[in-house]
């Protein structure tokens, strides 16, 4: 003769009244647990987070100072194209060059 299962709601009720002591134990250790993990994880989430803004903000400071050098070294170009008594250069022709009606340009 075949036996049908238990009907569903008596099942449920077998199985929780069935837990063992050390099961439940097991269960609250896994939840304290899991409860740690979860404090540990949001703490490195944290942290990592303030070590990507520090890299972040140290990359924006170094682009800063090397934006500056290099606008330091355009003006030092610039400067030095210009004479030093504060001139424009000026060209003149060449005496050996005038006859194919070239330009040379001088700074002075």
């Amino acid at each position: 003769m075949l036996q049908t299962p238990p009907p569903l709601c008596d099942f449920h009720q077998w199985i929780d009244l069935e837990v063992s002591p050390e099961a439940k134990a097991r269960l609250a250790s896994l939840k304290r647990f899991d409860a740690k993990f979860k404090v540990k994880a949001e703490v490195r989430r944290r942290e990592e987070a303030l070590k990507k803004e520090h890299r972040d903000e140290e990359e924006r400071r170094r682009a800063a100072v090397a934006e500056e050098e290099r606008e330091r070294e355009e003006k030092g170009a610039g400067a030095s194209s210009k004479s030093s008594h504060g001139g424009e250069p000026r060209c003149v022709e060449e005496e050996e060059v005038a006859s194919m009606h070239s330009v040379v340009c001088f700074i002075t």
